[in-house]
C-alpha cells in the first residue's frame, strides 16, 4: 500500500500535471490444469462498472474466467486497503483501474501452483 499511496500522492505534485492518472492494472493467471467441463460459477453475480468486470451465476468456469476473478478479487482488496486513506479519495477520479485475466500460464519452468497467481502493476498514464 505504500507504494501504490506514494504514487497517488505523486498526482499532487507540479511535476505529474493536472491530467495525469494512475493506472492500477491487476493480471491474474491460472495453472493449466483443466476443470471439470460442468463447472459453472456459482458466486454472487459480479457487474462492476468501476472495473469494467461482470460475471453471472452459471456462467461456464474455466481456467480463463479463473485467471479473471484472481485479477479481479485482488483489485478489490487493493481498493478496500486504499480506502482507509484520504488520499485515495481526494483523487478517485485521476485513478485508472484495469483487470486483465491472462489465462492459463503454460511456461514449463515454475510448478503449478506458482502459476496461480497475480501482477500488480502500477502506472502514470498521461
Amino acid at each position: 500500500m505504500a507504494f501504490v499511496l506514494s504514487k497517488i500522492k505523486y498526482l499532487n505534485t507540479e511535476c505529474s500535471g493536472k491530467d495525469s492518472k494512475i493506472k492500477i492494472t491487476t493480471i491474474g493467471f491460472a495453472d493449466p490444469r483443466p476443470l471439470s467441463k460442468a463447472a459453472k460459477y456459482i458466486g454472487m453475480p459480479i457487474d462492476d462498472a468501476r472495473f469494467d468486470f461482470k460475471v453471472n451465476p452459471g456462467d461456464v468456469m474455466n481456467n480463463e474466467l479463473l485467471s479473471e476473478l484472481r485479477a479481479f478479487f485482488t483489485a478489490k482488496e487493493i481498493e478496500n486497503l486504499l480506502s482507509n486513506y484520504k488520499e485515495y479519495y481526494e483523487n478517485y477520479d485521476r485513478i485508472i483501474w484495469e483487470v486483465v485475466g491472462k489465462g492459463i500460464d503454460q511456461s514449463d519452468e515454475i510448478d503449478n501452483k506458482y502459476k496461480r497467481r497475480v501482477y500488480i502493476n502500477v502506472s502514470l498514464e498521461r
